[in-house]
């Protein structure tokens, strides 16, 4: 669905819900009020195999406007909060691919605008894009159009548009990811005028204006920190009239870039587009969610050597485990939630055991005690989810403990009798599909070492588990021993897959 613009309209909405702020970036944004952000972009037309197009040249069905966008400042009803500076940066790339042009006088949604043809804008379907040499790659995925980054301090990049092209989107996306927008469209259509946006632009490629387009975009990859209310364009009327509701919506002019290269400038870009766009991020409410899934890894680098360790009896040195359950149905919000876990250690150095919470065969006692769900969005191509990363914890048991590690001596089992209970905790990332014909190979340098709450995890790596458990205690006289860790180990997975998902819809105690 869509109606799209040029890239450069999109890029600057891109901006603008980049420029608020999460976790790190305080003040940036003001919750619960109308943020205007004011932007500037910079775009190519490309054809359908992405090789530039010339100013002047026709725009046809298939072609993609690409460009870079910057964010120069954002005010709100309390003052300005954010202005762009050499240590203050929210930057980021977008790309187009038109699906229709209605010419002039044939616009199918405003029958009385006959200066220029209206173009609909959707989601690139190719990544690659190149000016002679200068080339460059934009890793869009499924109905995502820009991608927004935050960068602040000492290290901070400059935005920059005088070239290569190459390099000006390299520093344009120098930073952390806060916000990727699209469409979300359910129907898998575009150019359908819903809540699920829409993009288009009143152009035909040639300046001076009028030249202008019109946008309602939704988050797909949100790391800001905050929800995005619906808003309805009070300057739009063609396709979302009063009804649509976005969650950044964005009118921008269009022109020809005066420092383009062409024109005896110094930028390879040809196309200037500028403001404003308008978000309304309200705060974030707690999020709830639920996971399910299991998976089988060792505690080593994550490199793909699973199936030679099977059958050493300490994998060098390196714990095999498998893992799975639920938990989080029915419910991830107080009081105590539900689920089952059950962690079993196979081979190694830590020996092999089963430990269990939850779960119907594991004891009175046991049981999954709390679930926060961190970090906003997913990754594509895990299904639709309003986290990324959850963490759980509670109380478990051992059972089956053989060849023990010095760490497990005074764990008593289930076998016996007066069972050590165990308090553990468990942290996931569902990064997408990583079993056998997802994410393998060697994870990608940039994956953390350890993944933890509250931080934004990578959608590049494979899924991620770490469960640690701590020094047993006797529930009827001891609090649960959260400081001395007995096991642990962790990874991104060799097999199995993770996934978060949306609650169950009964969520009642």
């Amino acid at each position: 669905m869509t109606v799209r613009r040029f890239l450069g309209l999109i890029a600057a909405m891109l901006l603008l819900a980049v420029a608020l702020p999460g976790r790190a970036a305080t003040g940036i944004l003001t919750p619960d009020v109308d943020n205007d952000v004011f932007f500037y972009n910079f775009e190519n037309v490309f054809d359908a195999n992405g090789q530039y197009k010339a100013p002047g040249t026709p725009l046809v069905v298939g072609d993609h406007i690409v460009g870079i966008i910057s964010v120069q400042n954002i005010t709100s009803i309390s003052g300005d909060t954010f202005y762009s500076g050499p240590q203050n940066q929210l930057s980021g790339v977008f790309a187009q691919r038109v699906e229709a042009i209605y010419p002039k006088g044939s616009d199918p949604y405003d029958p009385n605008f006959v200066e220029e043809p209206h173009v609909v804008l959707g989601p690139p379907t190719i990544h690659d894009f190149c000016r002679g040499s200068d080339c460059f790659t934009l890793n869009f995925s499924g109905d995502e159009m820009m991608a927004l980054y935050r960068q602040s301090g000492p290290d901070t990049t400059p935005f920059h548009y005088n070239g290569p092209m190459a390099s000006d989107v390299a520093v344009a996306t120098d930073g952390d990811l806060w916000l990727t927008l699209g469409y979300d469209s359910v129907d898998g259509t575009y150019g359908n005028p819903d809540d699920t946006g829409y993009f288009y632009a009143h152009t035909d490629g040639v300046f001076p204006p009028p030249d202008h387009a019109f946008a309602g975009l939704n988050a797909i990859i949100n790391n800001t920190g905050y929800a995005l209310a619906g808003l309805n364009d009070i300057n739009e009327n063609e396709v979302g009239g009063t009804l649509l509701m976005n969650d950044v919506v964005l009118t921008s002019e269009l022109e020809g870039n005066p420092y383009a290269d062409t024109l005896g400038g110094n930028s390879p870009w040809q196309v200037r587009s500028n403001d404003p766009a308008t978000l309304h991020p309200t705060t974030q409410a707690p999020l709830a969610c639920r996971v399910t899934g299991g998976g089988v890894d060792t505690s080593g680098s994550w490199d793909g050597t699973l199936a030679s360790a099977k059958g050493e009896s300490d994998n060098g040195g390196t714990d095999r485990y498998q893992f799975g359950g639920q938990a989080g149905a029915n419910t991830a919000l107080p009081p105590q939630p539900k689920g089952e876990w059950t962690h079993h250690q196979q081979s190694g150095p830590d020996g092999s055991f089963v430990f269990h919470a939850g779960t119907a065969s594991a004891p009175t006692g046991t049981a999954i005690e709390h679930i926060v769900c961190s970090d906003p969005g997913y990754c594509d191509p895990a299904r639709p989810a309003p986290a990324k990363q959850i963490d759980f914890d509670g109380i478990g048991t051992f059972k089956n403990i053989k060849s023990s590690s010095p760490a497990l001596a005074n764990v008593v089992t289930e076998d016996g009798t007066g069972a050590t209970f165990h308090w553990f905790e468990v942290h996931i990332e569902d990064l997408g599909e990583p079993g056998k014909n997802g994410k393998q190979g060697p994870a990608p340098n940039s994956c953390p070492v350890h993944g933890s709450a509250g931080t934004t995890a990578s959608c590049d790596c494979p899924d991620f588990y770490r469960i640690t458990i701590y020094k047993g205690y006797d529930p009827s006289t001891q609090e649960p021993d959260k400081t001395h860790v007995i096991y642990q180990v962790e990874g991104y997975l060799d097999g199995g897959n993770l996934q978060i998902h949306p609650p169950t819809g009964y969520d009642s105690p």
